[in-house]
């Protein structure tokens, strides 16, 4: 899957940035209360992965961003495994980064049975 590629039926997750005469918008200069608004006639409505539009040098680079203004540089790796399986969740299977043992994880996470299925019932 090409991560450039956008959902052409998603709704559009704007960043937030705090504005403090009219409280929150996003970078296009919509209100926080105008997209709620707009989510309230289409609840339906699916929404867009605010991370897809990023590469991942992109995408690494915000996050050590991150882990440094936190102080996480001692989790820079597993920031980076999560922020690449939350910019494409159904794509982990390929991702290099991720070890066997952690797509197993994944695997068991996205499954709510698996837990079920292990346990034998008395």
């Amino acid at each position: 899957m090409d991560p450039k590629k956008i959902d052409e039926e998603a709704v559009d997750v704007p960043h937030y940035t705090e504005d403090k005469k009219d409280g929150f918008s996003d970078t296009a200069g919509r209100r926080q209360s105008d997209i709620y608004e707009a989510m309230q006639r289409n609840p339906s409505a699916k929404l867009k992965n605010p991370l897809a539009a990023f590469t991942k040098q992109e995408l690494f680079d915000d996050v050590e961003q991150f882990a440094r203004e936190k102080d996480l540089m001692h989790a820079i790796e597993d920031l980076r495994k999560g922020a690449l399986v939350a910019q494409r969740p159904k794509d982990f299977e390929t991702f290099g980064e991720l070890s066997d043992e952690e797509k197993q994880t994944l695997r068991n996470e996205v499954s709510p049975w698996s837990d079920v299925a292990r346990c034998s019932l008395r």
